[in-house]
């Protein structure tokens, strides 16, 4: 188990090289063993061979001697019986020196008993010799054949022989029970030091292979948990999740398949993937599983085209990585599907929303500038451009108070930080309408400004700068001076009508008055258009009573009436 990954590597956490090791070890220790244990049976039966050759040896001399003793006593006595008992023993002597011959011919042990069986040939002639003289009576002759020289010599020999024999049968059963000795003192101290250390090398992988089961284990356990979660994860997704083999096949999908593509797992299994693209769609497609197929590599965010079971037109966006075989060979990919036909539909929408506001702030015949939060221009259409006198590139780099700006009201006073249209917006998070200033343009020329402004607010609500639309009013301020230069010229002039000073031309027949325009009028009018006294019309008594009298039965004049009103 890979304590960082926490995957369980089985080729690698299984004790194989401790098992091969240890296993090795003990047989090597048992083929050791084997041998030492065959070698140990092939000397002891050699060993037992060679007690077998000495018991031979051993029964070789006591049948010469009860030979020897059958063919004296027959020569002796002369009684033929000892000389059947003579050839009773005679075949088996001769069968015993013949095994005894072979056995020593086995283990190299020089040509002793075939000197022994030499002498046992001459010894053999004579003592047939002598029987026959027994046979014809001549006893002496026979005693004498028995015990001359050559005789006590062929004698001499076959003792010789089976004494040296006897005396190598025995040095030979000393070394072998001087290295039976060495061997049980070796296979002693050996198993001392090898039954402890096999003893613990199979504890130590004993261990080992029951950790490796319980690692095994708790590996079930965690993949069973993974599988589950992979299970949970891949059926309560709201993307698509796939496999498919080296012939772009699906081998496996889950069932958001049929949210995204409105298909069940059953109808995609087995199918390609180009059953379910658009026709444009399928040769980008197939270069792009080319590519793949030549260098497999994991893909992220390609986005196709796929048509819907109902007919509608969806853009997913696919990203997957390679599965590989045991051996190493690709088998197919597995990956994940993402609708995004509503976000590109509206990053279209967002776009074609962007373009028109573009189009409308570039031909915009107002200034619009966008302040960041900093209180940074970052953006400014060609209007504010043109009205603020610098490339877009050091406009959009500048700050609201920029010291080149040289701020100021109309009247060329300094406006106070905390009342510029910036920090009034950032503080009250509401517009502020037709703030009215001057700045200086190229350094060296002053111009009016108008400017309405309005916060940019964040999705909490969190102020993220500012928009404002700016209208230079240079013109418009000095029309505005000129004018109010004129007013008070004209309130000048009417004040003087009103105190009628100075010298007024009257016609001196009709009484009309001439203007400072060149025409006539009557005096009511001139007097009353340059001030704000009001005329009402009567008749003085003489008048009345040159003109109106015959109008009156009492021949009063309105003046001298109380009842009648003074107006006509």
């Amino acid at each position: 188990m890979n304590p960082e990954t926490g995957k369980f590597n089985f080729a690698s956490s299984f004790p194989t090289y401790s098992l091969v090791s240890v296993f090795l070890v003990t047989l090597s220790m048992f083929i050791f063993l084997l041998f030492y244990v065959w070698d140990t049976y092939r000397d002891f039966r050699d060993t037992q061979e060679y007690i077998r050759l000495s018991e031979l040896t051993g029964t070789i001399a006591n049948l010469d001697d009860v030979l020897t003793m059958a063919a004296k006593t027959a020569a002796g006595t002369g009684d033929l019986k000892w000389e059947k008992r003579y050839r009773s023993y005679e075949k088996e002597l001769n069968d015993t020196i013949s095994e005894a011959i072979s056995l020593e011919s086995k283990y190299s042990l020089g040509k002793s008993l075939l000197k022994v069986d030499d002498s046992n040939k001459e010894l053999c002639e004579m003592t047939d010799k002598a029987f026959n003289l027994v046979r014809i009576g001549q006893l002496e002759a026979a005693s004498y054949l028995l015990n001359n020289e050559d005789y006590e010599n062929q004698k001499k020999l076959y003792r010789a022989g089976t004494d040296q024999i006897t005396s190598a049968i025995n040095s030979f059963i000393k070394e072998r029970c001087e290295e039976y000795h060495f061997q049980s003192y070796v296979t002693l101290v050996f198993a001392s030091i090898a039954i402890p250390f096999l003893l613990l090398s199979w504890i130590s992988v004993s261990r080992m292979l029951r950790k490796h089961d319980t690692d095994h284990d708790r590996f079930q356990l965690k993949l069973m948990e993974s599988e589950q979660r992979f299970r949970d994860l891949t059926e309560n997704t709201s993307d698509w999740i796939w496999e498919i083999n080296c012939q772009l096949q699906f081998t496996y999908t889950n069932p958001n398949v049929k949210d995204i593509l409105g298909y069940t797992p059953e109808e995609l299994i087995g199918k390609r993937i180009y059953d379910f693209m658009s026709e444009d769609e399928v040769p980008k497609m197939n270069e792009f599983a080319a590519a793949l197929a030549k260098n497999p590599q994991p893909f992220h965010n390609l986005e196709n085209k796929n048509i819907h079971k109902d007919g509608s037109l969806r853009i997913l966006e696919t990203s997957g990585i390679p599965i590989y075989c045991r051996d190493g060979t690709i088998n197919g990919y597995r990956g994940i599907d993402r609708d995004i036909t509503d976000r590109r539909q509206a990053e279209k929408a967002l776009w074609q929303e962007q373009n028109l506001l573009n189009r409308i702030t570039e031909t915009s015949p107002i200034g619009i500038t966008v302040l960041n939060r900093q209180g940074v221009i970052i953006y400014a259409n060609n209007e504010a451009v043109s009205i603020l006198g610098l490339p877009k590139e050091k406009l959009t780099h500048l700050s609201y108070d920029s010291p080149e700006w040289k701020i100021t009201d109309f009247e060329g006073k300094e406006i106070p930080e905390d009342m510029l249209p910036f920090n009034v917006v950032r503080k009250n998070r509401k517009p502020i309408l037709n703030f009215r200033h001057a700045l200086l343009k190229n350094k060296d020329e002053k111009i009016f400004l108008s400017m309405n402004s309005a916060p940019l607010l964040d999705n909490d609500g969190n102020f993220d700068g500012m928009v404002s639309a700016i209208e230079e009013i240079t013109e418009q301020v000095k029309a505005e001076n000129e004018k109010e230069l004129l007013i008070k010229k004209l309130q000048k002039a009417l004040l003087d009508v009103r105190t009628l000073s100075g010298l007024l031309p009257i016609c001196a027949k009709c009484k009309k008055v001439r203007d400072d325009k060149g025409y006539w009028s009557s005096v009511e009018k001139y007097i009353q258009k340059r001030s704000s006294v009001k005329f009402s019309h009567g008749f003085c008594p003489e008048c009345f009573d040159k003109y109106c009298s015959k109008y009156f039965s009492n021949g009063k004049s309105p003046a001298e009436d109380d009842t009648d009103d003074d107006e006509f």
